[in-house]
């Protein structure tokens, strides 16, 4: 999953979502998200034996959400 700040992110946070149901949410990409858990870090070695590490978040629900009409982003965009 991804997370930008609205408008154009160059530089966007990227998460791995472990959902811990068995149900397929049905997501695709580009769609707009909402999750429900625990944010968690996990610290580790590369391949090259660097540390690295990953923002994981532990999923106790994840569900699509409606986008935005273009007419109403394009408002409140310019409302701020």
């Amino acid at each position: 999953m991804c997370e930008s700040q609205r408008g154009v992110d160059n530089d966007p946070t990227w998460y791995t979502v472990r959902i811990m149901k068995d149900v397929d949410p049905g997501l695709a990409k580009g769609d707009f998200v909402k999750v429900t858990g625990k944010l968690k870090v996990d610290h580790y070695l590369s391949r090259e034996g660097k540390p690295t590490g990953t923002c994981l978040i532990i999923a106790f629900e994840a569900s699509k959400l409606a986008k935005p009409a273009p007419q109403a982003a394009a408002a409140q965009d310019a409302a701020a």
